[in-house]
């Protein structure tokens, strides 16, 4: 059967079928048509293919320290969106997490939403394998789930009234059906790189009419820079992967030292001062925004000769300068920055998981690739860059190299070389 149909169904999700590989598409539909009985029952199962459903509890652990923090200090109701929710691991999460706090069951409310009806009836189930607690999630989940033979769980009951499931197109505009906000905190996680451009605008236009007002928006590790380029920025904090809209309070204060003042020229005592209305200026395009940002970023003192094992400190400040036109969305500017510094430090992780970075957000993914290799080469022991080079293969259709990426994840959290 022709992959035409495939392509149909990605069309309506929004969905890149690139970003997971004509391979994964092939498979999905051939496993699709032989399980389907009719057109309905094809275009979910097509769905449910298509969709890459991988989880696990407490999956990139400091976005659930981070809810923690927030829900210790909130009033009232604390409500948290998963969007998507996959298998149902992230939203449960999440209710433990605030539960472990000392909130009572009646000021939490989780929804889960998600565009796979058979996702959907796994997390509404709440019945995990094994494979769903790898990255040492027991210790976190043994007060609210119940043991079952083979090393299962079974989420127990005192979750349960907190967390809900809806069936959701998250790229189709708002209203959604049973799902309303505001929500204090947004997960929204290893969704945005398999979405097409357009897909991607409509989400995060649902999504910050979604979030409260002082509210923030926690995407993964390998995706949060593709958040800058639609209307996001960084939450203060150290937390790069905590976002808020661009306006918002929270927002993390550029770190950009203004220019000096332009010298003024004496006044002649023989002339008083004349009081004049102030001229109005035209307010600037973003993109000439980003760039005033920019210009006023202080210049490196980097000279073209300087010797390879220039400080770390001075390496460190070139990074921050790129950070900084990242974060304005000045993407290109910064890798020039980034390449260029190569001539005159040291090689360094930190420079090439930026760049890789940067190779992301525009698709390069082959180029993503060699620089987080690059950085695991020089920090073999971070396993979030391991768990980056996951992500970024999963993009690339190779499902097998990414598992292998995470299992080799998984065993240096546990200590395990």
């Amino acid at each position: 059967m022709s992959l035409e149909l495939a392509h149909l169904v990605a069309a309506e999700l929004g969905m890149n079928l690139e970003s997971v590989g004509s391979a994964h598409a092939k498979t999905a539909l051939d496993r699709a048509t032989s399980s389907a009985a009719g057109a309905t029952d094809l275009r979910r199962a097509i769905v449910d293919a298509l969709i890459v459903p991988e989880s696990w509890f407490f999956r990139e652990p400091k976005g659930f320290e981070v809810l923690r923090d927030r829900a210790s200090s909130a009033a009232g109701k604390f409500r948290v969106l998963c969007a998507p929710c996959a298998r149902g691991e992230e939203a449960w999460s999440a209710a433990m997490a605030i539960a472990h706090t000392g909130r009572p069951v009646e000021a939490i409310e989780v929804v889960g939403v998600d565009v796979s009806g058979a996702a959907l009836r796994y997390a509404r189930a709440g019945h995990y394998e094994r494979l769903s607690l790898r990255g040492g999630a027991d210790e976190r989940i043994t007060t609210w789930t119940t043991a079952l033979p083979g090393g299962a769980v079974r989420v127990g009951d005192a979750l349960r009234r907190c967390v809900d499931f809806e069936e959701v197109n998250l790229t189709r505009p708002l209203p959604w059906p049973r799902v309303q906000g505001p929500f204090d905190v947004i997960f929204c996680r290893n969704l945005m790189v398999y979405l097409t451009e357009e897909a991607r605008a409509q989400l995060l236009q649902n999504l910050r009419k979604l979030l409260a007002p002082a509210g923030v928006l926690i995407a993964a590790s390998s995706d949060s820079t593709l958040f800058l380029r639609h209307g996001f920025g960084r939450a203060a904090g150290p937390n790069p992967f905590v976002l808020v809209p661009h306006g918002s309070p929270l927002g993390r204060k550029p770190s950009l030292a203004p220019p000096p003042p332009a010298p003024r020229a004496p006044r002649r005592p023989s002339r008083p001062p004349v009081a004049s209305a102030p001229a109005q200026s035209p307010s600037p395009r973003p993109e000439a925004l980003a760039r005033a940002l920019a210009a006023s970023v202080p210049k490196l003192q980097t000279p073209p000769a300087a010797p390879r094992d220039s400080s770390a400190g001075a390496l460190e400040h070139a990074l921050d300068h790129a950070r900084a036109l990242a974060n304005v969305g000045l993407h290109e500017e910064a890798l020039t920055l980034v390449r260029e510094l190569r001539a005159s430090h040291a090689p360094n992780g930190a420079s090439f998981e930026l760049e890789a970075s940067l190779l992301s957000a525009r698709d390069d993914l082959v180029g993503a690739t060699e620089a987080l290799l690059r950085a695991v080469e020089l920090e073999p022991d971070r396993a979030d860059l391991l768990m980056q080079l996951a992500a970024v293969s999963e993009r690339r259709g190779r499902r097998e190299v990414a598992h292998s990426y995470r299992e080799r994840a998984t065993a240096l959290r546990g200590g395990h070389r």
